[in-house]
């Protein structure tokens, strides 16, 4: 994203959400899975973190972990 990163993106939409009371589940797709960046997005409100590449079973859980739903 040329004038934001996916952080700060997460920090406006989570400010925009505080005024509307909505939540938009946001699961960062990200190259680096160290604890540290992990911990970043977390911070900036992302409801979880994916490294590539992407397995789907990991993102399916994800997903139904947002959603509330337990197998």
């Amino acid at each position: 994203m040329p004038e934001m990163d996916g952080l700060e993106t997460t920090r406006q939409v989570r400010a925009r959400e505080a005024n509307t009371g909505e939540h938009i589940p946001i699961i960062a797709l990200t190259a680096s899975a160290m604890q540290a960046d992990v911990h970043k997005c977390m911070v900036a409100g992302m409801d979880g973190v994916i490294s590539k590449p992407i397995d789907s079973k990991i993102l399916i859980r994800q997903i139904e972990a947002i959603a509330g739903i337990e197998e």
